[in-house]
């Protein structure tokens, strides 16, 4: 290859796999886990509704504002292209530490402590939280429950 060749990615997404992507983002676990614990935060089901529309809303709005970028800035990033562009490489690269120790991280996390719970149910025990160790860790200690084995075995399993 020579200097003046650049190398890109295939563009290979298109209108219904972007929809695919932003729906599994938006509607993920969260939907299938919380809606108990949001009904039994609001005293009216028509608030309750309304919770979930504004959501649904916001939501929308942020979709909105990535498809608007990604038009601006057709680049394979996502926020790191746009962070750069708009603050400045340690933005960008800031960012894309932040997505990797944080954001993906915890929602994998997440997503594999709600799995459990839905395997309890066909598996009874899979979710018992009870401990079998405790690493006293300051501020946090880490334990170890057949709970949590099993959500890092989903982790493992799927990565």
């Amino acid at each position: 290859m020579t200097d003046t060749q650049t190398t890109s990615l295939a563009r290979r997404l298109g209108p219904l796999d972007a929809a695919a992507i932003i729906v599994s983002n938006v509607i993920g676990a969260g939907i299938l886990f919380t809606p108990p614990q949001v009904a039994a935060s609001v005293p009216h089901p028509w608030l309750f509704l309304a919770t979930w529309l504004a959501g649904g809303a916001l939501a929308f709005a942020g979709a909105m504002a990535y498809a608007e970028l990604a038009a601006l800035r057709p680049h394979a990033g996502g926020e790191y292209v746009y962070l750069r562009a708009a603050y400045g490489p340690l933005a960008g690269f800031l960012t894309g530490w932040t997505s990797f120790v944080a954001g993906f991280t915890g929602a994998m996390a997440a997503s594999a402590v709600v799995l459990v719970f839905y395997l309890d149910r066909f598996i009874p025990g899979v979710a018992d939280a009870t401990p079998f160790f405790v690493i006293p860790l300051p501020y946090v200690p880490l334990t170890f429950s057949r709970q949590t084995m099993v959500a890092i075995a989903a982790i493992v399993l799927m990565a």
